[in-house]
Formats: structure tokens, sequence, C-alpha cells
């Protein structure tokens, strides 16, 4: 395939994800360049769903070519995305996913608790309610295990269903491989990565609480015989991209 002068991506592209995947810097790395700035925004979250009270219809007429979308139930009750494909034909899908389930729910756990999901060093009131200390809650993580398994299992059944080219990307090799991982983020929407694209890595926003959470929430895992790990669903798909 020829990537000579491509402008805007030829076919609708979405990012699908769990949360605490890096979703957002992979967004903003697609949004660098001259002709996808600000395409790859979060369309719809839970919190906007519920504050607004969007109706399923008005999501469908909303719903545009490019964007990011997390929670699989926001979409449709029946999980399925068959209007997008309806409305969208030749649609791709890019899905990021992370391998570590307790590492994924303790992010989430933690980031809810402070209401903080980016953290900017130059941005101090949210640096300070994020070195607040956090109680162990296992309720509470186990709960967001349980949103982040279901989610990963009901994204994989809605896209297998469209038979959609999908593109699997996974937090670990945006976080490591960051440049590498975003060559083919751009090469998959055909759009070329921008010449200047400044390699800035993914930081950890890790807390001091994390290794002893993780190794008590994994215990309690082990005595449930649940799993701590999971590999990506989209392997069948992925024609030779897999991350």
């Amino acid at each position: 395939m020829s990537h000579q002068n491509k402008s805007k991506p030829s076919k609708p592209s979405w990012i699908l994800f769990t949360p605490r995947t890096g979703s957002t810097y992979l967004a903003r790395t697609l949004n660098t360049a001259p002709d996808t700035q600000n395409l790859f925004y979060e369309w719809l979250n839970e919190r906007n769903l519920r504050e607004n009270k969007t109706t399923y219809e008005a999501i469908k007429e909303t719903l545009p070519r490019h964007g990011k979308l997390s929670y699989p139930q926001i979409v449709n009750s029946n999980t399925k995305i068959d209007f997008i494909e309806r409305k969208y034909p030749g649609i791709k899908f890019i899905y990021i996913w992370r391998r570590d389930l307790v590492a994924t729910a303790l992010s989430t756990y933690f980031a809810k608790y402070h209401d903080v999901w980016i953290l900017l060093p130059k941005d101090n009131y949210q640096v300070q309610k994020w070195e607040k200390p956090i109680p162990y809650n296992e309720e509470l993580i186990l709960k967001y295990y349980y949103s982040v398994t279901w989610s990963i299992r009901k994204w994989a059944e809605m896209i297998k269903a469209t038979n959609k080219e999908v593109l699997p990307i996974s937090y670990r090799d945006i976080f490591t491989d960051t440049k590498n991982t975003a060559k083919k983020a751009f090469d998959f929407i055909e759009v070329d990565m921008p010449d200047n694209w400044s390699d800035v890595p993914m930081k950890s926003q890790q807390r001091p609480e994390t290794e002893e959470y993780a190794e008590r929430f994994k215990k309690k895992l082990s005595q449930m015989g649940k799993k701590l790990f999971i590999d990506c669903p989209f392997t069948d798909l992925s024609r030779g991209n897999n991350i």
C-alpha cells in the first residue's frame, strides 16, 4: 500500500478501549498530525452520558467519523455496534487493551478515588490530590476488575460480530515502544506520521501503595480462581498487526 500524499483518514476510524490503558496518550499522538488534529477525542463517556442524559437516538445522530469510546455499555445495552457500521461502512477500529488485569483495576480505583485521570506535573492541584493516601477497598477494586474484564469481552464480541479490521495495541507497547507503536497506528489509519513528531515516553503514575495493594488483590483473585492476566482478544482479526 502506498502511503504517499495521505491526507485525512479515507476510512472512518475509532479507538475503542477500557479505562487506564493509555488511550488518551495514543489519541493525543494521532492528533499531532496536521490532518488528524482533534479528530480522536473522547466522543462520549460514562460521566457525560449520565450528566447530560443523552439518549441512544441522539448518540446515533451525533456519531462522528472518528473518535474514541470507552465502556461498551455506552454504545448499546444490547452490546451491538452495528449502527456504527451502517453509518460508516468500511470503518476501522483500534482497540487498546492492558494484559495486567490487577494493574488496570487498581489504576481505575486510584483514579476514581481522587478523580485524577491524567497527571500533569505542572498542575500542582492535581498532583496534591493524587499524592493523598488512598485506603485499600477490596470491594471497590473487585468491582473495577469485573468492569474491566466485562468490557474487554464485550468489545471483542461486538467487533468480531462486525468482521471489521482491527488493530490491537497493548498498554505495554505504548509504554515501552512508543514510537514504533505510534507508527503502526498512523499506518493503520493511513495517515503520515509527522516528521517532527516528538517521542515523549508515556510515564507511569504508580502510587506508593501499588505494590502492596496488588499483592493483596492477587491473593484475593487466586482464592476466587479468577484471572490475573488476559491475552489479546483480537489475534484472529489483527491481520498481522497484532502488537
